[in-house]
């Protein structure tokens, strides 16, 4: 439970009040549901719920109390923050401070941009501060070589000697230029980590992470041992369908990556060609010690289970004039997924085990390019290219895109 709301009608406020838990579990989401209905509250669009009380780890909130609220816009919140690092936590409390911000739907886009800022909590490791500044200022990542080279202590003394930090109860806040950018627009809610709606999604509790983490880590690794175990089969009409998917695409210029829907398209119905478990392959990154199945198509379902191939990209069985575009999560439930590729250097190799052969690329160049950029990531003439991407920065809900150009070693 991330935030606990004592909620009650403004209109009637002898009707008695109603305790929720932020996010609403699952489980217990119909049972939510009738306490509000019986307080004549809860619409899923009207803003109908007097904020009596919150308590939460994030008492910057605490600004929200007496205020009349929308009860997906507090849960989509709740969900948001849910997904939050120590480091994040204080970027946001800190933020909201400086900003005053007490309003849900600026609270909300806060969540979006306020890892630009840089929280200093602890003045004692200023190599550390200096460090997180520095990856701050350069969207959440640097390169290992870079990091070596930054004397941290020097880039901390210039910042705080600037005098621009704001002191508040969360750490000395610096914001970096931040603008809240009206990323949610008070209607429709930017799509992220958790399922679509915002009611109906499956929380985990704070008090499990590690539990939920290392069964996302096994589930993983025992469909990508299954895979292993039942590989190298023939297939000989599944390969030919490919095959032939990878030319058409090619041929057409990836006219149908335009369109982001497009991405969940598989390039065939593994099902029809005898594959029940929808598995085309197995991606291994030896640097990051990560080993996830990979699908075909980059459906929700998809992307939860492991890394997905978007749609009107390669298939993941090579050649020249393809490049297979494979998408993973920025983490998920606490488990890393793609979280770190961004620590990956050029010459790392990174193999994809598919039903026929292993095939090793080596990393070559890296990018963070804009969502709709879809020219960035197409086939590029006479290379046999891997492309991974996941959404940057971290906990971003997707602003940008973090792309690592892999290619072919023969």
């Amino acid at each position: 439970m991330m935030i606990q709301a004592v909620l009650g009608n403004p209109n009637h406020p002898e009707y008695g009040v109603a305790t929720i838990p932020f996010p609403v579990p699952h489980d217990q989401y119909a049972h939510c549901m009738e306490l509000l209905e019986a307080l004549e509250i809860g619409d899923a669009v009207k803003t109908d719920c007097k904020v009596e009380k919150i308590d939460s780890f994030y008492t910057v909130l605490k600004r929200a109390e007496m205020l009349t609220v929308n009860v997906e816009e507090l849960n989509y919140l709740a969900k948001r923050l849910d997904s939050f690092d120590t480091g994040e936590a204080a970027q946001f409390q800190t933020m909201a401070h400086k900003l005053e911000l007490f309003e849900l739907k600026d609270l909300i886009n806060l969540t979006f941009c306020c890892q630009q800022a840089t929280v200093i909590t602890d003045f004692s490791d200023l190599s550390a501060v200096g460090r997180d500044h520095y990856m701050n200022l350069h969207g959440g990542s640097a390169k290992t070589d870079e990091l070596k080279a930054l004397d941290g202590e020097a880039v901390a003394r210039s910042l705080i000697a600037g005098g621009s930090g704001t002191v508040t109860p969360y750490g000395v806040v610096y914001d970096n230029g931040m603008k809240l950018e009206q990323v949610y627009d008070g209607r429709s809610f930017p799509c992220y980590y958790y399922e679509p709606n915002a009611i109906t999604v499956a929380v985990t509790a704070k008090s499990e992470p590690e539990d939920t983490e290392h069964r996302l880590q096994a589930d993983m690794s025992a469909a990508a041992q299954g895979f292993l175990e039942e590989a190298r089969q023939s297939y000989p009409e599944l390969l030919a369908d490919l095959q032939g998917y990878n030319q058409r695409i090619y041929t057409e210029r990836q006219a149908g990556l335009a369109d982001a829907f497009a991405c969940e398209e598989p390039a065939v119905l593994l099902r029809d060609c005898g594959v029940e478990d929808q598995i085309i392959g197995v991606l291994e990154i030896p640097t990051l010690e990560l080993v996830m199945p990979v699908y075909l198509g980059a459906s929700d379902s998809h992307l939860a289970a492991g890394t997905a191939v978007l749609g009107n990209t390669s298939a993941p069985i090579g050649g020249v004039n393809t490049n297979c575009v494979i998408a993973g999560h920025r983490g998920w439930y606490g488990a890393d997924y793609f979280r770190h590729i961004d620590r990956l250097q050029a010459g790392d190799m990174v193999t994809i085990t598919n039903l026929w052969e292993t095939l090793t690329y080596a990393v070559v160049d890296m990018k963070i390019i804009q969502p709709d950029q879809v020219d960035k990531i197409k086939i590029q003439p006479g290379r046999d290219l891997l492309t991974l991407i996941t959404c940057h920065p971290y906990a971003s809900g997707g602003r940008q895109r973090l792309v690592v150009y892999c290619e072919r070693r023969k």
